[in-house]
């Protein structure tokens, strides 16, 4: 109750701050538009770029740019433009757009850095290890947030240094140093003050994973679902991404596949709204990881490919990230060379300047001297030969000035052969990645293409030894009379029979996996007479009345030998789960036609014995079996479901333990169908 009460008072004052900068914005943007005078609009935009980041982030970087504009930016002093760049960058940051915000980062830390402003410089590292962060350039972001720990604890600033604590763990955990990230946690924590619920269900929902890469299993389920209360509360949708990524991870430990599905794919709904890439390609691998797990083959591989093209995205954009910081740094070397080089041009000319008055005044000097006093001519020859080792001395100086503006010339020639050189090798590390993906993907499908040989070869070459087995048991019960005997045969014919359609159920797999596909009009009735007739002996021995009455003019355009696959197998199950004691057994096999005679819906009903609600998302798994008599092999209702994705048909299910169970099949228009462009399959011969 506690806790509640603290995240509803903590959401009402984030709500009533948010309504407190709108109101700021609204009285900025009146009074802007009563200002004439540049010069009184220039604060004006400078605090509407500081309240805009939490609100509107984009016009926040419209406000701060009109501080550069050619009339704007010389009426700014340095304090002013590292401010400006200071709040563009930060607007920069909460859009995204992380490129133009570190070089605004970097122009106002060295505006910061000159004007010996230290809040504003530790400020300025804090936010750019933020956005190293966000890059994933870890060692970078715990190099800056270390420098700004140590200044905040030389000024006691407690917000700062728990703000610090806080980033390094993440930092330490995000490097796999999960030891020192529980550290900084935990000192976090000790200095947070109770109020501050927001930022102590941060540090505890990173603690909480540091603790689950530890195996503290339960201490990190504690800390994990406490802050998914409060984040919930506060709807932080990118905290919730991470933390949801976490409570997978929690599931996935505790071997509870179903809930760390749940969590995973809710990670992954916020992920693609959000559009943070980073976030997205975390969520595709602890997909895949899970799907595994559970069996879900192709959907795990599926995400493993995702992840893989966009973990190659990211990189080629670290790469680009790190250029551009190198040539963002360069570039302002360079502007400081030239800044430099103009100094000393300016110094240069002052000194010819003078020079020149000099030596007109000692002209003057001379002319005058001459023309009254003869007599002083000795010492004016005296005066001449000093000024003339003056200009000597000047010329020296000139000289050694030019010499030193060469060297550095050459240094900076020097300095760009060597990002030249850098870019060489950034390109070549880019190809071999290119290479490297290319092979493996080669590998992965020569693989897939010898698995399924092997699977397609293996099923037919079992077949040849499963039907003499099965002649065998024949020619026994005609020669032999010994009832043991012919007991143990019927066992044998028993199994040989359920290896037969363990075998029959493989093929098919391997078939709908290796085939393409071709689409025609397949009469419905036609195909569900033949499977009926297979199960004649099974269907008396039960007693099962089995109702269908589908006209023949009633059509559906598929692929006749995947949808003979289908009904199959949902006819197969409706008679093997039909308890033997069940009073009035009934198969009902009903349809719905559209407008042209085609079936547009089917449905497959039986009152046997039911699949609990709990196995409804399981029962279409490979290998699954939803009853412990089950005398199946778990594959009928794979083979119905890869059947169904293959042709586009949608499939319904609804069952109740021991009341009933009711399959629907949805087909889609043949349009659709011939959009898809299918490939032909071959057929399969089945038993009956």
């Amino acid at each position: 109750m506690a806790l509640w009460l603290l995240c509803w008072q903590a959401t009402q004052a984030q709500t009533y701050q948010r309504l407190r900068f709108q109101q700021q914005i609204d009285s900025l943007l009146g009074i802007l538009e009563t200002k004439n005078n540049l010069r009184e609009r220039l604060p004006i935009w400078l605090e509407l770029g500081k309240r805009y980041p939490r609100i509107n982030p984009k016009q926040g970087v419209e406000a701060t740019n009109q501080l550069f504009s050619l009339q704007a930016r010389p009426l700014l002093d340095s304090n002013t433009r590292a401010e400006a760049h200071f709040w563009r960058g930060f607007n920069y940051m909460m859009l995204g757009v992380y490129a133009l915000s570190l070089e605004d980062y970097l122009v106002s830390l060295k505006f910061a850095e000159k004007m010996q402003n230290s809040t504003l410089a530790t400020q300025v590292r804090k936010n750019i290890g933020n956005l190293y962060t966000a890059m994933g350039s870890h060692h970078e972001a715990i190099g800056h947030f270390s420098r700004v720990l140590q200044e905040a604890i030389r000024a006691q600033d407690t917000a700062m240094i728990v703000s610090c604590y806080n980033n390094l763990g993440v930092n330490h955990y995000e490097l796999g140093q999960y030891t020192i990230s529980l550290q900084y946690h935990e000192s976090a924590q000790k200095l947070i003050r109770p109020t501050d619920t927001l930022m102590l269900c941060y540090s505890k929902a990173n603690q909480g994973k540091a603790q689950l890469r530890k195996g503290l299993v339960e201490e990190a389920a504690t800390n994990l679902l406490q802050a998914l209360v409060v984040f919930k509360q506060y709807q932080n949708e990118r905290d919730l991404v991470e933390l949801y990524i976490a409570l997978s991870e929690l599931g996935e430990a505790r071997k509870q596949l179903n809930i760390a599905a749940a969590y995973i794919d809710s990670a992954y709904t916020l992920a693609q709204k959000l559009d943070t890439r980073p976030m997205l390609a975390e969520v595709y691998w602890q997909q895949a990881q899970i799907y595994k797990k559970q069996g879900r083959t192709e959907q795990a591989i599926a995400k493993l490919e995702a992840y893989a093209v966009l973990r190659d995205t990211l990189l080629q954009e670290q790469s680009t990230m790190q250029m551009l910081e190198l040539k963002l740094r360069y570039d302002l070397q360079l502007q400081d060379r030239s800044n430099f080089l103009n100094q000393k041009q300016a110094e240069q000319m002052r000194l010819e300047q003078e020079q020149q008055r000099r030596t007109i005044q000692r002209q003057y000097l001379v002319a005058v001297v001459i023309s009254l006093l003869l007599a002083v001519a000795v010492v004016s020859l005296l005066f001449l030969f000093k000024t003339q080792r003056d200009r000597n001395r000047i010329h020296q100086l000139l000289q050694e000035k030019h010499e030193e503006v060469l060297a550095q010339a050459e240094e900076l020639r020097q300095t760009n052969d060597s990002l030249k050189q850098a870019h060489d090798q950034i390109n070549e590390i880019n190809h071999n990645l290119e290479r490297l993906v290319d092979e493996r993907t080669q590998q992965w499908q020569r693989v897939n293409k010898e698995l399924d040989m092997f699977l397609y070869r293996a099923s037919h070459d079992m077949l040849r030894p499963i039907t003499s087995l099965k002649g065998l048991t024949n020619l026994a019960h005609l020669r032999l009379k010994d009832p043991e005997a012919l007991e143990i045969f019927k066992q044998v014919e028993d199994t040989s029979n359920q290896m037969d359609k363990m075998v029959l159920k493989l093929i098919m797999v391997s078939n709908i996996g290796d085939a393409e596909l071709s689409c025609e009009y397949v009469p419905v009735g036609r195909n569900i007479k033949k499977i009926l007739q297979g199960f004649t002996d099974l269907i008396e021995s039960k007693q099962i009345r089995v109702q269908y009455d589908i006209d023949r003019k009633a059509k559906v355009f598929s692929n006749d030998t995947l949808l003979h696959y289908i009904l199959y197998n949902l006819i197969e199950n409706a008679i093997q789960f039909m308890p033997t004691e069940r009073e009035n057994p009934e198969i009902l096999i009903d349809f719905r036609l559209d407008s042209n005679d085609r079936i547009e819906m089917l449905s497959i009903e039986d009152n046997g014995s039911g699949i609990s609600v709990i196995h409804h998302d399981e029962v279409y798994d490979m290998y699954f079996r939803g009853h412990e008599y089950s005398q199946g092999n778990g594959l009928g209702l794979y083979v119905v479901r890869k059947c169904a994705e293959k042709l586009g048909i949608g499939i319904k299910l609804s069952s109740q333990l021991n009341q009933y169970t009711r399959f629907e099949l949805h087909f889609p228009q043949p349009e659709a169908q011939q959009r898809t462009q299918p490939r032909p399959a071959p057929a399969l011969k089945t038993k009956g």
